[in-house]
């Protein structure tokens, strides 16, 4: 799946309008004319929307990330980000052409000075990257996209208001060879952990930090 991001200045102050295309493709991994990636099947589908007025980015980093791709033992260095619309991995060109990575679990991608990978969790394809590890058990920390639509005018005076991206975090336990994924807030934990509440209470774990959850992982 493609997807540009045009970026342009409202006259409201510090308001932003993203015009989204989403563009299908389905393809694998395997070379673009400017970047060295293989590539085992690029194909077009002739499916365009278009959403405006949204504040925000689908993308985890402000810019794309010199980074590498590693598969099948040959590493490749391109400009690299994560698409948290499509849960997917993102390079971008030489040209500016933006493309998702289908998921592969034997893609291992570096961008600055982290590692993901995609997983399989539960039926759904995740981008993620691992916070802690207790063989067999490990935490991985993934990130999703909540997307609220623009509202319209109501009556002709009001201003529309535009729609806005945010940017969320999910953290993923694999334990006993079982996924359990939560948002980033205790009573999350708590519904997938209830036998853990008094433990979760007397140490009293706020949930809000990469620590909260690593501190909470090693306690499993």
């Amino acid at each position: 799946m493609l997807l540009w991001l045009k970026i342009k200045q409202l006259h409201m102050p510090k308001t932003i309008t993203i015009n989204i295309f989403f563009l299908f493709i389905s393809f694998s991994i395997f070379s673009q004319p400017s970047v060295d990636i293989p590539v085992e099947l690029y194909k077009e589908i002739s499916s365009v929307k278009t959403l405006d007025e949204y504040v925000g980015s689908v993308y985890v980093f402000d810019n794309f990330i010199p980074g590498i791709i590693e598969y099948e033992g040959k590493k490749t260095t391109v400009r690299l980000n994560i698409n948290t619309y499509t849960n997917s991995i993102s390079y971008i060109n030489q040209i500016g052409d933006i493309y998702d990575l289908n998921y592969k679990s034997n893609i291992f991608v570096s961008i600055g000075n982290q590692n993901f990978i995609y997983l399989k969790v539960n039926g759904n394809k995740m981008v993620a990257t691992a916070l802690a590890e207790k063989n067999p058990s490990v935490i991985y920390k993934s990130y999703f996209s909540k997307i609220t639509p623009p509202k319209p005018s109501s009556n002709g005076y009001d201003l529309p208001k535009p729609g806005k991206i945010e940017i969320k975090k999910s953290y993923i336990f694999l334990i006993d060879g079982i996924y359990t994924v939560v948002d980033s807030n205790k009573k999350d934990v708590i519904k997938a952990f209830p036998e853990l509440e008094n433990l979760i209470k007397s140490k009293r774990i706020r949930f809000k930090s990469d620590k909260d959850f690593i501190n909470f992982f090693n306690l499993l």
